[in-house]
């Protein structure tokens, strides 16, 4: 029932995590009647508010940000390169970083304090909320840059502070 409660999770996928932890010998159809005495119900939409209304909604003051990787030609060989992106919803504008091959913690709080600067710069509004995965290349100095000057950082749920 907290799988439910807290994730939002149907009874295939509750299965599917509780399989993950070794815990086999459970039936969809057990997972579904326990869900529904709860008054949960089987289906994954009981209390989330849709993704695209959530996007709607918010799009003005939305950012999401992440790294992308490609495998480059160096002077030392081939190595991976790192490139740090922000994306403003609504207009779809994209700020990325200088590539590099060690994305080191002053690398990435440098990066932050460039996309603030150009969102600005850009007439972008400053972000009530910044979407990012729970990669541990962001770093608390990253993190503390882009909270102290902009926003409310998003994590998904049980996703570590690095």
């Amino acid at each position: 029932m907290r799988i439910a409660q807290e994730c939002g999770f149907g009874y295939d996928r509750i299965m599917g995590e509780l399989a993950k932890v070794g815990m086999l010998d459970i039936s969809e159809s057990t997972i579904r009647r326990i869900l529904i005495e709860a008054g949960l119900g089987p289906k994954p939409s009981r209390h989330r508010t849709p993704w695209d209304v959530f996007l709607r909604s918010h799009a003005e003051t939305l950012w999401a940000c992440d790294f992308f990787t490609k495998r480059a030609w160096t002077r030392y060989g081939v190595r991976t390169a790192y490139v740090l992106f922000f994306i403003h919803v609504k207009s779809r504008r994209v700020i990325a970083s200088t590539s590099t091959i060690h994305p080191h913690h002053e690398w990435r709080a440098h990066h932050a304090k460039v996309v603030l600067h150009d969102a600005k710069e850009q007439g972008l509004p400053a972000s009530s909320i910044l979407i990012r995965d729970g990669d541990k290349k962001f770093g608390l100095e990253f993190h503390d840059v882009l909270r102290a000057a902009w926003y409310e950082d998003k994590q998904p749920p049980g996703a570590r502070r690095s």
